[in-house]
């Protein structure tokens, strides 16, 4: 998972499709939960989202958002986001998503 989000980050060619971004979700939760990784699940999808570009698209399946949800400290991270410059791409992505999760 480590080195799919660094070749994420290093490549701008590496489309962020909903599959990949529920895979890194999905890997970035489990080793966070293991307690084999540590990272700020949120930060490192905001870095991804905003090495895209302001006009990439970042498409966030239900399923990835509700395993976002699931951290233990999901509302915690999302209030230390805030609304930089940086992280205004990943919470274009993921509002969409957050909605359609709130309706279900």
């Amino acid at each position: 998972a480590a080195a799919l989000l660094v070749a994420c980050q290093l490549s701008v060619k590496v489309a962020l499709s909903a599959d990949l971004v529920s895979v890194l979700v999905e890997e970035i939760c489990r080793a966070r939960l293991d307690g084999d990784l540590q990272p700020n699940a949120l930060q490192v999808l905001a870095s991804l989202c905003a090495c895209r570009g302001k006009d990439a698209a970042v498409d966030f399946s239900s399923k990835a958002v509700r395993s976002l949800a699931r951290l233990p400290d999901f509302a915690a991270n999302l209030a230390k986001l805030g609304c930089g410059p940086r992280a205004l791409p990943l919470w274009r992505a993921l509002l969409p998503s957050l909605f359609k999760c709130c309706g279900e």
